[in-house]
């Protein structure tokens, strides 16, 4: 657990919680991108992944949208902790579709910065122990953070078949 001498609560309340339901889904803000490998296929494919803003919205790398990944039918994937595994969690899983058009960034243009794009889901999530927003600090939080902090604040990434936990 970070120990930290910080009023952020917003920071210790995320820590408190991930550290409380650390058996359940260590990043209950994470999802899984899904999408048919091919036109003819009924299977759903991991190909990229996300983090909940909000019961409707996502958030994910444009770049997840480019050529190789056309938009066509997309769908999220929230509460699965073990993406290999497809009776390990199945009664706590949610699967919705995203609307498309998928909305990216409007300074994208293919290359690493404003890499950003925000998912609209179809319906809203439910929020559970495994399904739950990101929490993210106010401005008038952020600024309080000392450089000693910063380097031990909680990140993850997903990437096409490995999840980073922090450390």
């Amino acid at each position: 657990k970070l120990k930290s001498k910080s009023k952020n609560t917003a920071i210790e309340d995320n820590l408190n919680y991930n550290e409380e339901t650390n058996k359940t889904g260590l990043l209950p803000w994470s999802v899984s991108l899904r999408k048919h490998p091919n036109r003819f296929s009924l299977v759903w494919d991991h190909f990229c992944g996300g983090t909940i803003l909000t019961r409707k919205h996502v958030l994910t790398a444009a770049h997840c949208f480019d050529e190789r990944f056309p938009n066509n039918e997309v769908q999220i994937r929230a509460g699965d902790i073990d993406l290999s595994n497809i009776i390990d969690d199945h009664d706590m899983i949610q699967d919705i579709m995203v609307k498309l058009p998928i909305i990216k960034h409007p300074l994208y243009k293919g290359h690493r910065y404003f890499d950003l794009a925000v998912l609209e889901l179809n319906e809203p999530l439910t929020f559970t122990p495994r399904v739950r927003p990101v929490c993210l600090l106010s401005l008038a939080e952020a600024k309080t953070i000392t450089k000693s902090q910063e380097t031990h604040l909680p990140i993850s990434a997903v990437s096409y078949t490995h999840l980073t936990l922090p450390t």
